[in-house]
């Protein structure tokens, strides 16, 4: 029977490949959302109705996605609007999972005016809370000048009416968590950011939460901090918590040296960064991001690139960012004043984690092996301890906790045999490892393919991958550690059962799961090898060090 016959009978939607729309005229076609806005309560309640998930961040509207991007909509067809109504449609790859238990971070910057970082929209959102204590500041009489209110603390917690100005709440007292808190049920739903002065008084230093982070509307955004801080897993969070309004790209930057090893015009940065295993439909959705600007870059490990790739890299930012993308760039400190002096823009810094966050992360990690007792006695343990008394940053990075955690997950008779040296850095290392070695070894002896040595030959193993990933070739061959090539073969074919090296990238090295494995294991291997690497000490500085 002709379509056209049913026509007034019937109302239905054809779905699927080929179809002529052609000999279908006569009839209203639906082909993309575009045909729906010529019923404009239709097309509200159809697109108000249709939920997706962007790379698998929260779920959104298919309103909110086409307010950000209108080009979207000529992409939308029949077949994904079914399936946005059935629920769960993820446009994209999905974002990566964070660790079980995360802990969201502070980051703060130093700036000597205020709107050296911070703009005017900044304080139209989030409320600061600074303390003055009466001295005559440069910054402190800046403010007003910058059409920013300064209400006394006390002012404002009894004030029955909260403006939305933008607004410094000022007090003479340290900003306790009490007060903050306080400050911020008073605040009609405004983020309450901590300002603080710098010793000196000459500049301001900001310290935001790590979830009020989106409030800094500024397109780039560079993070330094030390190792073992997290900087790589809270850029995943950040790329998780992002804009729906934005497509996001993970650059893992030590994956890339090939690339970088020239020089790049924007085209060719955007074909090889964004390309991607999405489906037809996803590309065509972040080809629409792309072609807006509306790319968010998230550039990890700055300091793991060589170093002649380093400037290359910076070039390829600084023409990202002139072009209106978003850009976040990570790296060791030992960059940041190449950063700071090569974009002019102030640097942020990560915050260790402080006790009251390092006592909830040990005991959430341990609580599925340990009962409340033994808990409150290894806690006890750890904090007692005088080489962490002496070293309070072990606890303030997020490594050294997961490792000191792992270390009495993977030995329960740990807890009793703490000594005074169980927590130095090197011991640590030497259990994590050990207790991984042990963790796999009975995984292994069901797999011969993958059965490795005893420990210490594995440790060897290892040493020598780090080594020969420090080093350039020249260098390496010299040491004449041929086991490196082998196992690097090996890793290639069966991966690494013990998940310490994820990679051999391009230039048949060694990628550990962290850069300061890597760095102990190379380390290592220089201090039971002392002799045999003394002979080649210069030229090994002169290739760390250049």
């Amino acid at each position: 029977m002709e379509l056209h016959q049913l026509g007034s009978k019937i109302k239905f939607i054809l779905v699927g490949q080929g179809i002529q729309s052609a000999r279908l005229s006569r009839f209203r076609t639906f082909e993309n959302v575009n045909d729906l806005r010529s019923n404009d309560e239709l097309y509200s309640e159809v697109t108000r109705i249709c939920r997706l998930s962007l790379q698998g961040r929260k779920e959104t509207t298919l309103e909110e996605l086409i307010d950000s991007c209108e080009e979207i909509c000529e992409h939308v067809g029949a077949v994904e609007v079914l399936q946005m109504l059935k629920g769960k449609f993820l446009i994209g790859q999905e974002t990566e999972s964070l660790p079980q238990f995360y802990i969201n971070r502070k980051i703060s910057f130093k700036v000597e005016t205020i709107d050296e970082f911070l703009d005017g929209k900044f304080f139209e959102n989030n409320l600061g809370v600074i303390k003055f204590d009466g001295k005559v500041r440069k910054i402190q009489n800046e403010i007003p000048k910058r059409n920013i209110k300064v209400v006394d603390v006390q002012d404002y917690l009894n004030t029955t009416h909260i403006s939305n100005e933008p607004t410094i709440i000022s007090t003479n007292e340290e900003c306790s968590n009490q007060l903050l808190q306080d400050v911020s049920e008073k605040s009609n739903n405004k983020s309450v950011v901590y300002l603080r002065l710098s010793e000196d008084n000459d500049f301001l230093i900001i310290s935001i939460e790590e979830n009020h982070i989106h409030g800094l509307t500024r397109p780039l955004k560079i993070l330094c901090a030390d190792p073992g801080m997290g900087k790589t897993t809270m850029l995943k969070n950040m790329k998780k918590e992002c804009d729906s309004r934005f497509w996001t790209i993970e650059v893992d930057l030590k994956t890339h040296n090939e690339f970088f090893k020239t020089k790049h015009v924007v085209d060719e940065l955007l074909n090889h960064l964004i390309e991607g295993n999405e489906n037809s439909f996803s590309k065509h959705i972040r080809d629409a991001f792309r072609s807006k600007k509306k790319v968010y870059f998230f550039f990890d490990g700055l300091d793991e690139v060589e170093k002649s790739c380093v400037d290359n890299v910076l070039d390829s930012v600084k023409e990202l960012s002139s072009k209106g993308f978003h850009i976040w760039i990570s790296s060791r400190k030992n960059l940041k004043t190449k950063l700071e002096e090569g974009f002019g823009k102030v640097v942020m810094d990560m915050e260790e984690i402080e006790e009251e966050q390092q006592k909830f992360y040990i005991e959430n990690r341990l609580m599925k092996q340990y009962n409340h007792e033994h808990i409150e006695n290894i806690i006890s343990k750890i904090f007692n301890n005088s080489d962490i008394d002496n070293n309070c940053q072990i606890l303030g990075k997020v490594l050294q906790l997961y490792i000191i955690t792992q270390n009495f997950l993977d030995d329960k008779e740990l807890h009793r045999n703490v000594t005074e040296h169980t927590f130095l850095f090197t011991k640590m290392y030497d259990l994590f490892f050990s207790g991984r070695f042990e963790h796999n070894r009975s995984k292994q002896s069901k797999n011969p393919t993958q059965m490795w040595e005893d420990v210490e030959d594995t440790l060897e193993i290892y040493e020598h991958l780090a080594v020969h990933s420090v080093l350039d070739d020249e260098v390496f061959q010299k040491l004449n550690l041929r086991r490196a090539g082998r196992f690097l073969n090996k890793i290639k074919t069966n991966k690494d059962p013990f998940g310490i090296v994820t990679k051999v990238n391009d230039e048949e090295k060694a990628v550990f799961e962290h850069p300061t494995y890597g760095e102990y294991f190379a380390a290592r291997f220089f201090s039971n090898n002392f002799d045999k690497a003394l002979s080649y000490l210069p030229k090994i500085i002169l290739y760390i060090w250049p």
